[in-house]
């Protein structure tokens, strides 16, 4: 084999390499939202993206220009696989790394977010310190950008970002709110509820920001928001749920009463916990709109944990297309149409005697605690068995986290995103502190940052 016949047979190699490092970081997170794979399993799809970014390393200058060819990409894959190969290898000079950044700054608008994918999970060990600049960029989207990298891997000076709280561009300003969030700092608090709400009450997902940082503005403005019955929100009563004290319920439900807010408040009052909410939520089983009743059951269930169960027959649409479908010709008259295609599915029970029945036979164990989750009585420890637990979905996972950090106050380097060994770090650091702390909670199970 020739000299060029073999360094164009190794650029194919490297291409490979680098187009399933792109693919495999976008899929490993279609891992995590399917709910028949345990996150710790995702470890082994992280394995094959460690191999190729290894073949990348491995192959030198000639793998590495590969990968500065494929930054100028518009393919997801390419871009995404590229940047996180040169933000990971570690080499003696920095020119794949500078070259990524470099990129990083010239790309389009819609390209940005494939770096912002890889950066998030990069590991070489001078990404943050080239990035940092770039908070001052005159590109807003860039400025963003940036903020949310070095908020999600922890590795930015909170100084740094005060400036940004006057940014003009919302976007900005969010992403560095949510860095700083993510880093603890509530230095910053009174400056952020001065921007958030200075323009009156500000919108619902900027007061969940400020109920992270620990904001008794933002939950007295939540509160007044969910009690009024033109501004209460699904998202606003579950923000009240996960933050607001035992005195919230009667919000929630009021609330459960409102036919536009019964889906949302049934949810909340399910993740409250509340054991006066049973009553409301079995008479919810009579309804004849059978999303309310899944909803209502699955509150239930979250509460206590019974586990029972309901086998439903749906329907299976077959998506092919006939040919007078696409031609547009008029259809045959048929004698015999073929009955619909049904699959059985389980999922919580809706029947109200069955609920009565459990509940009967059961109340009395749950005395002994006024909130409850999963069975148990409620603590801030059942959040951090929900993080870990194979078995719970990526939508449970991160709302226990957000609860978490709302409820004690604490930061916390946990993403539901991310890779598998940071995943179990964050839950072990989780998990001693609250081996060291769990007496300062025990008397209260609807803490607000601690208290």
């Amino acid at each position: 084999m020739s000299d060029l016949s073999s360094k164009e047979y190794r650029r194919g190699i490297y291409f490979e390499h680098l187009t399933e490092t792109g693919f495999l970081l976008s899929y490993r997170i279609s891992y995590f939202q399917d709910p028949g794979i345990a996150w710790p399993d995702v470890a082994e799809l992280e394995e094959r993206i460690a191999a190729h970014v290894d073949g990348i390393e491995l192959g030198g200058d000639l793998a590495r220009d590969c990968a500065i060819e494929f930054l100028q990409s518009a393919d997801q894959d390419e871009v995404t696989g590229a940047a996180y190969a040169l933000a990971t290898v570690h080499v003696n000079d920095e020119q794949g790394l500078n070259a990524a950044i470099d990129a990083f700054t010239k790309a389009p608008d819609d390209v940005v977010a494939y770096f912002i994918d890889a950066f998030k999970y990069a590991k070489h060990p001078q990404l943050a310190a080239k990035l940092t600049p770039l908070l001052s960029h005159e590109r807003a989207i860039l400025c963003a950008a940036t903020a949310e990298i070095l908020g999600y891997r922890r590795e930015v000076d909170v100084k740094r970002l005060w400036p940004l709280l006057h940014h003009q561009d919302a976007t900005v300003l969010g992403a560095v709110v949510t860095a700083l969030v993510r880093m603890g700092d509530r230095s910053a608090l009174p400056a952020l509820e001065n921007a958030i709400f200075e323009g009156g009450t500000p919108a619902q997902d900027w007061l969940l920001l400020l109920l992270w940082m620990g904001s008794q503005r933002a939950l007295q403005a939540l509160k007044q928001l969910c009690s009024a019955t033109t501004t209460a929100s699904p998202m606003g009563l579950m923000c009240l749920a996960m933050a607001g004290p035992r005195d919230a319920f009667d919000i929630l439900a009021s609330a459960a009463h409102q036919d536009e807010l019964k889906l949302g408040a049934y949810a909340a009052l399910g993740v409250f916990g509340d054991v006066r909410a049973i009553p409301s939520l079995l008479d919810a089983l009579q309804s004849q709109d059978d999303a309310q009743r899944v909803v209502a059951a699955e509150a239930l269930n979250l509460i206590t944990a019974a586990g029972l169960m309901e086998t439903i027959l749906i329907e299976e649409h077959d998506d092919e297309l006939a040919p007078e479908d696409v031609t547009g010709a008029p259809k045959a008259a048929t004698k015999d149409v073929p009955a619909p295609k049904t699959r059985e599915v389980q999922r919580v029970c809706t029947q109200q005697d069955q609920w009565k029945s459990w509940w009967q036979a059961n109340a009395k164990r749950f005395t002994v605690a006024p909130r409850w989750r999963h069975g148990q009585a409620f603590s801030l420890k059942t959040c951090i068995d929900d993080l870990a637990d194979p078995k719970r979905t990526a939508g449970e996972r991160l709302q226990a986290n957000m609860e978490l950090l709302i409820r004690s106050g604490q930061p916390s380097t946990f993403e539901s995103d991310g890779f598998v060994p940071q995943q179990s770090a964050a839950i072990k650091a989780w998990q001693t502190w609250w081996s060291r702390e769990h007496s300062k909670f025990e008397k209260n199970p609807w803490p607000f940052v601690g208290l």
